[in-house]
């Protein structure tokens, strides 16, 4: 198994109770679906765990920190447009495709608890 260096700094930080934000976001432990977050999509959205709403704060972190990548979506894709799960404003990438395993570890890097995507390709 593989994690990254930011995995580990917070699952150490919560070990040795170093700093008091230091927590691992829900969802972050390796699953099944895993596999599935290599592909690529049109749309992609932070979410604050897993199955829950789209979590905008940090969807626009992600998205101002990769704004060479990702843009983000000026009207709010309602649940079911073109096979949204949540209601909410998703990114998109400025040429080709988002990469879902990037976009999931650029969320849990700025706080979010999962992410989740649409329009698979």
């Amino acid at each position: 198994m593989q994690f990254s260096i930011s995995t580990l700094a917070l699952a150490m930080a919560c070990i040795f109770n170093v700093g008091q934000a230091a927590s691992i976001p829900v969802g972050a432990e390796i699953e099944a679906r895993g596999l599935d977050k290599r592909d690529q999509y049109t749309h992609c959205a932070c979410q604050f765990s897993s199955g829950s709403g789209i979590d905008g704060y940090t969807t626009t972190r992600v998205v101002g920190f990769n704004d060479y990548r990702w843009k983000l979506d000026i009207v709010e894709t309602q649940r079911g447009d073109w096979g949204a799960h949540f209601t909410g404003y998703y990114a998109y990438a400025r040429s080709g495709f988002v990469d879902g395993k990037a976009f999931y570890n650029e969320c849990l890097q700025n706080g979010g608890g999962d992410s989740t995507c649409f329009g698979r390709q």
